[in-house]
C-alpha cells in the first residue's frame, strides 16, 4: 500500500532577488528586518502545511512570536499588524485574510512549481487558474 502523498513541504525556493521585490522594499521601509523576518516565518508556517494556513492574523501571531522569539517582540500586536500590512501590500492575498485564510498567488505558484510531480489534493483555497497549473507543471517537467 503506498503511503498518502505528504502536503506539505521541507523546503520551498527562496529567491536571491527576494529584497529587489518593491513589496518587500515596502515591508522592509516600514517595518525594519522585523517585517521580512515575520514574513520569512509565516511562509515557513504555510508551507509546512501545504500552500495556505487556516489561522487567524493573531494565532499566526503567535506561532511566529515563538517562532522567533519574545526576546525580538516588544508586542504581539505589531506581529499582527505586520501580517495584515503584507496583505495590504499584496504579499497575501487580503481578501482571504479576512477569512482567516493565510496565502496568495505567489505562494500557491511556488508550491505548484515544488509539487508539480506529487499528486495532491490542490483544490481547497486554490487561487490560481487550471491553465497557470498547467503551465507551472510544463515548466518544471524534464524536457
Amino acid at each position: 500500500m503506498a503511503r498518502p502523498p505528504k502536503r506539505g513541504l521541507d523546503y520551498f525556493p527562496f529567491d536571491v532577488d527576494f529584497f529587489d521585490d518593491l513589496k518587500i522594499m515596502d515591508l522592509v521601509d516600514k517595518y525594519g528586518p522585523l517585517g521580512v523576518t515575520v514574513f520569512v516565518a509565516s511562509l515557513c508556517t504555510i508551507y509546512r502545511e501545504g500552500y495556505y494556513a487556516e489561522m487567524s492574523a493573531i494565532r499566526m501571531a503567535q506561532v511566529i512570536t515563538r517562532m522567533i522569539g519574545y526576546r525580538w517582540v516588544n508586542r504581539q500586536n505589531l506581529v499582527v499588524d505586520i501580517i495584515r500590512y503584507c496583505g495590504e501590500i499584496g504579499l497575501f492575498d487580503e481578501a482571504l485574510l479576512c477569512k482567516d485564510l493565510i496565502t496568495s498567488a505567489a505562494i500557491q505558484k511556488r508550491y505548484a512549481e515544488v509539487t508539480s510531480r506529487n499528486k495532491v489534493d490542490k483544490s481547497k483555497y486554490w487561487l490560481l487558474s487550471e491553465s497557470e497549473k498547467e503551465d507551472r507543471a510544463l515548466e518544471s517537467a524534464p524536457e
